[in-house]
């Protein structure tokens, strides 16, 4: 049974649109709540990427997560949550980078248990968000309670008649603070996961697995000591720190980056990356 101090829950409803629809119609305005959509500041979205990732990214290296078959389990279902969300978070660090931000809105809904602003679904969409996003985002967000703050000035209602017959999608409900929480992702997002998650876990678990790989940092790496080199020419990933004590969120963005081989720079950080020697 799920605690209650747990910042959501996860288990659907079983129902189809049309039952989904009356039921939020005849639920949400005794509650004053409403679906919204716009940009949000993330001063006002309680994201916990870094300190859950730090964990996920140390079993991963502990267990050398990146020599595990992926193609043996059923890839985002779940089952092994460190191997799956490194890839997701690889995968997902590529995407949101050819654009600086997602295509598609988070999904983020108050709790009143924590009295914050919870990003689901999208865990690990927050996790980027958190380490490597500063502007407003884009997002779904439901008002639960009838609990009101100053974004949702700038923020537009969403027509549920319309929305809840669209087809781009995935429409849920979800049993939770005394009321039905939306749970929206697009189809195709979901659609084209699974395979873009192998494609990233074999990227690095190739990379990784070489042994004349190797990383040069002028600071100790968090997770990837193993693979560090004090010889420059030697390396194939070089990481350049601009602080002196580089914080947690920069040492879980320089292994995201690492990971996904993308080239990056910005007032905390740089990461390059050249053929293998």
């Amino acid at each position: 049974m799920d605690k209650l101090d747990k910042a959501y829950l996860i288990e659907e409803l079983h129902l189809d649109l049309i039952t989904s629809l009356k039921l939020v119609k005849s639920h949400w305005p005794k509650h004053n709540e409403q679906l919204w959509i716009g940009d949000i500041d993330l001063e006002y979205l309680h994201l916990e990427g870094s300190t859950r990732f730090d964990k996920l990214l140390t079993m991963f290296v502990d267990a050398e997560g990146y020599n595990f078959d992926i193609e043996s389990i059923e890839v985002n279902s779940g089952k092994v949550a460190h191997i799956e969300q490194i890839c997701k978070a690889s995968y997902l660090l590529t995407s949101y980078l050819e654009t600086k931000s997602f295509r598609d809105p988070i999904c983020t809904h108050y709790n009143p248990r924590w009295a914050k602003n919870v990003v689901h679904p999208g865990g690990t969409r927050q996790v980027i968000l958190d380490i490597f996003h500063t502007k407003p985002v884009k997002s779904f967000y439901f008002n639960t309670r009838g609990v009101e703050f100053d974004f949702l000035k700038n923020m537009k209602k969403i027509d549920l008649d319309e929305f809840f017959m669209e087809g781009n999608f995935h429409k849920a409900l979800v049993p939770d603070h005394g009321t039905l929480v939306p749970h929206i992702l697009r189809h195709k997002g979901v659609e084209v996961l699974p395979k873009s998650m192998i494609d990233a876990h074999n990227y690095y678990k190739e990379k990784l697995s070489n042994s004349n790989y190797k990383i040069f940092s002028n600071f100790e790496l968090k997770y990837f000591s193993k693979w560090q080199t004090p010889d420059k020419k030697q390396a194939s990933t070089i990481v350049v720190f601009k602080e002196k004590r580089p914080s947690l969120k920069s040492q879980i963005k320089a292994a995201l980056l690492i990971l996904s081989g993308e080239i990056y720079v910005d007032k905390y950080l740089s990461v390059g990356h050249r053929k293998i020697n």
